[in-house]
């Protein structure tokens, strides 16, 4: 998740002048999602990969039962 940051006070110092040398152009993203049910046989996972704002790649499938929706999230990311 690429988050926005707001307007902050300016500060003195060489932590000032790293962020201002940072650049934030994402050109590739990859979003993934997980859906998983208790009493059902597998877990649904998903991924969508951007570059730039463009859709290139997207993969589903049907992966292995998770213990919880985090390890399913995180069998997903594993997975993209």
């Amino acid at each position: 998740i690429v988050e926005e940051v707001g307007a902050a006070e300016p500060t003195e110092g060489p932590a000032n002048q790293a962020s201002e040398m940072q650049s934030h152009v994402y050109r590739w993203r990859c979003q993934v999602d997980a859906s998983c049910k208790e009493k059902e046989e597998g877990a649904g996972l998903g991924f969508i990969l951007f570059e730039d704002n463009h859709v290139r790649l997207v993969g589903l499938k049907k992966g292995p039962l998770a213990a919880s929706p985090l390890h399913a999230e995180a069998e997903s990311l594993a997975w993209a």
